[in-house]
């Protein structure tokens, strides 16, 4: 089921608005509200519910130009099926696509769940790691992942990320470039972009081959300590060369929607 608190399950850390970490609320967001009136809300066709950890889907996909009907998508740093996600709104309604992650038990779960997508496990590096040689790259994971599904939201293939978060088992995996995912899988007909892929969300957004491949969204994972940083980033540059606009900000994710 989609979350249905308008209020994250965590917050930023206080004492550094562009830090990755989190830290829990008191009790679960949502908790104290009344079942009769969460009821009545449904019945009421007023109830919205998301997916997406701060409701990133709930802006996107009203920017995916619905009267199209459903598209295809591409999503990188998948993660979970449902939990977090920015597509599984989207593949409810009848979109497809192509889910990219580097742990394994994701895209097993991804191939139980997600019928109708094309599910890779693969980590996104950048064209330019990719002439150099690298064919394969260390998934860096906790000693030990406490979730039923072995999925930890913590993995990450840079050195950087894994020795700040305390990340020491190593999986190997290999490696993919963006633009080769999406010239394998017909990527002139993704109308969605989403890139979380934990410290290389930057190389992939500047990555893609614009002149190519022309999604009407793009969401990307980005830090900055304010909204004026973030206007002002290499991501924002780099999109906005390519006549693509920050349309809005939900939590550390930038949605960026092409000019028309």
């Amino acid at each position: 089921m989609p979350a249905w608190s308008p209020v994250p399950t965590a917050v930023p850390c206080a004492t550094c608005p562009c830090s990755t970490d989190t830290q829990p609320l008191p009790e679960r967001a949502g908790a104290n509200m009344n079942p009769f009136k969460i009821l009545s809300a449904i019945s009421s066709g007023s109830f919205k519910g998301h997916f997406g950890q701060y409701g990133e889907d709930v802006i996107v996909r009203k920017l995916v130009k619905p009267n199209r009907g459903p598209g295809r998508y591409l999503d990188l740093g998948a993660f979970h099926p449902f939990r977090f996600s920015n597509t599984a709104y989207l593949w409810m309604c009848g979109w497809q696509g192509v889910n990219v992650d580097a742990n394994a038990n994701s895209i097993r779960l991804f191939d139980r769940v997600r019928r109708g997508d094309k599910n890779i496990c693969a980590a996104v590096v950048s064209e330019a790691e990719i002439a150099s040689g690298l064919t394969e790259v260390n998934l860096m994971l906790p000693q030990v992942t406490k979730t039923r599904d072995g999925i930890s939201a913590l993995g990450s293939i840079s050195s950087d990320r894994a020795e700040l978060k305390e990340l020491v088992r190593a999986v190997p995996v290999p490696t993919l470039s963006v633009n080769r995912i999406l010239a394998e899988n017909s990527g002139e007909d993704i109308r969605y972009i989403n890139i979380d892929i934990e410290g290389y969300d930057e190389k992939i957004a500047c990555d893609i081959d614009l002149a190519r491949f022309r999604p009407e969204v793009i969401s990307v994972e980005e830090y900055g300590p304010n909204l004026t940083a973030l206007a002002n980033s290499v991501v924002c540059q780099h999109l906005q060369a390519h006549d693509y606009q920050l349309f809005a900000r939900a939590g550390y994710t930038s949605i960026y929607v092409r000019e028309d």
